[in-house]
């Protein structure tokens, strides 16, 4: 298994030493936190967190999240989270099982959740461009020119696309670059 850093280690620890209560709600929060990750999280929502500090509660909820996907990420066997819960973490036997059945239910939707994380940057798939003219500029020679860029990105949503602004300066000077890459592309290619 890949170490835990330092403060996930120690948030870790420090479930071990929480009430019984509020271990089932820290554990059932951070599953379904890593299942929904829209989900705004608020601890005070949570009547049994009232005793704990919050700094501890985050780095108990950190500790526990970063535990949760790393065991998903490498298919542990419960021997093996077992041997690191009671014995590196100090958990109960009673603790460490009912932390395995909860992951018993999750681990394949949080495995297939992480299955869909990539490293790739999103391709352009299409653009778009649309010139807008200010003729009420404050230059008396000609009015001002300025295009906005949409690119649309392969298995994106509409909001994820991008778009920006520009002047023809800056415009022209991105078309040249982008001709210029374009160029050792098919350079690279040929040879």
């Amino acid at each position: 298994m890949a170490q835990l850093s330092e403060k996930a280690a120690i948030g870790l620890a420090k479930v071990s030493a929480l009430k019984d209560i509020a271990v089932k709600s820290i554990t059932h929060t951070a599953f379904q936190q890593i299942l929904d990750c829209s989900r705004i999280l608020s601890y005070s929502e949570y009547s049994e967190f009232q005793d704990i500090e919050r700094s501890d509660l985050e780095q108990c909820f950190l500790g526990l999240t970063s535990f949760i996907l790393e065991v998903c990420k490498n298919d542990l066997s419960e021997d093996l989270i077992r041997c690191y819960l009671i014995e590196d973490y100090k958990w109960t036997d009673d603790r460490t099982v009912s932390f395995l059945n909860k992951l018993k239910n999750y681990k394949q939707k949080i495995r297939a959740r992480l299955s869909c994380i990539t490293w790739q940057h999103p391709h352009i798939i299409d653009s778009s461009w649309k010139l807008n003219i200010n003729a009420q500029s404050q230059s008396l020679n000609a009015p001002q020119a300025e295009c906005i860029v949409k690119l649309q990105l392969e298995d994106c949503s509409e909001k994820d696309n991008f778009s920006f602004r520009c002047d023809t300066n800056s415009l022209q000077d991105m078309v040249l670059k982008l001709k210029e890459c374009s160029r050792s592309v098919t350079n690279y290619g040929s040879e």
